[in-house]
């Protein structure tokens, strides 16, 4: 689900982050940035609660990172609004910005869906829908559980983070849904608990299924828009 891959996300940049600075030496200007920006957050809870008031934020980079005030409240907001790629390369790769990339005719074409929460049940819905008519692979053992994992990031953010975050991914959440409803490969049931999933980690959001045909426009920043 987007809520928790937002907190998988943020771990895997911040670490990238600290191991290059640590391995290299002398960090990039790139890296710098970097580090100054996690000097706003040194954890998601703190990241959550500089989310509020999503829209408004500055992209200037000077005014972001000037050493005598970092304004954090943008910082943290630019990371989810296409701003600076450098700086938190797993959020600026949303499915807005990665369906912006192909989105020319893109609702004429078959779309088929995989769901992390469903991999290889709607791993072998594909194959069908492809034609396979053999016997599907699915992966019998799990080689990488991340449940299991050790990472720095123990508990979720408190209510009002939660609700930041799922502000700041409602857009997000309307596009995953669009792909759903459009998707070829799963059935009614499979969308709408795949909704009612969505409905449960950001009840804020009063979410529902998108019309499949109706065109809609999605913004992927402030200078970049697209329809699907």
């Amino acid at each position: 689900e987007l809520h928790n891959h937002l907190k998988t996300k943020y771990h895997d940049d911040r670490y990238r982050m600290l191991l290059q600075i640590h391995t290299i030496g002398v960090p990039s200007q790139d890296e710098m940035e970097r580090n100054q920006m996690y000097t706003c957050f040194e954890t998601l809870e703190e990241y959550a609660q500089l989310l509020s008031n999503f829209n408004d934020y500055k992209t200037d980079l000077t005014e972001l990172f000037n050493d005598d005030d970092i304004d954090c409240g943008s910082v943290a907001k630019t990371t989810l609004h296409h701003v600076f790629e450098q700086t938190m390369e797993h959020n600026f790769w949303d499915l807005r910005q990665i369906l912006y990339q192909v989105h020319h005719d893109l609702p004429n074409r078959h779309i088929l869906v995989v769901c992390q929460e469903f991999l290889w049940q709607d791993w072998t819905s594909v194959n069908r829908w492809l034609g396979e008519e053999n016997e599907i692979f699915n992966a019998t053992v799990t080689e990488r559980n991340s449940t299991t994992m050790d990472v720095p990031i123990k508990l979720n953010p408190s209510e009002v983070g939660r609700r930041n975050i799922c502000l700041a991914l409602q857009d997000e959440y309307h596009l995953y849904l669009k792909l759903l409803v459009k998707s070829e490969n799963l059935s009614e049931n499979e969308v709408e608990e795949s909704l009612l999933i969505a409905r449960k980690s950001c009840p804020w959001l009063k979410l529902a299924l998108p019309i499949k045909d109706a065109k809609e426009k999605f913004i992927v920043s402030k200078s970049q828009s697209w329809f699907f």
